[in-house]
């Protein structure tokens, strides 16, 4: 499994996650690729036509007045990178 993430960033994993981080017979669980390296930007392309194929149903199920408390709402647009 890849995650993006900065270059020269490592996250600040929970304990449950940071075992799958770490080398196992065949290599970490969940790898790190680089932001800004062409896997990432066609992994960013691909979620972004899943997002734009499923918008609607999304926003729906995600946005605001659908979260649980005021203000707790799970769509969070600042984290992606690529052009609408």
């Amino acid at each position: 499994m890849k995650r993006i993430v900065p270059e020269y960033y490592t996250p600040e994993d929970v304990p449950e996650i940071i075992k799958d981080t770490e080398i196992a017979p065949y290599g970490p669980l969940l790898q790190g690729v680089p932001a800004n390296s062409e896997a990432a930007n066609e992994a960013q392309g691909r979620m972004l036509a899943k997002l734009r194929e499923h918008g609607r149903e999304i926003q729906q199920k995600y946005q605001r007045s659908a979260a649980p408390r005021l203000e707790q709402y799970w769509i969070h647009d600042a984290n992606l990178t690529l052009d609408s």
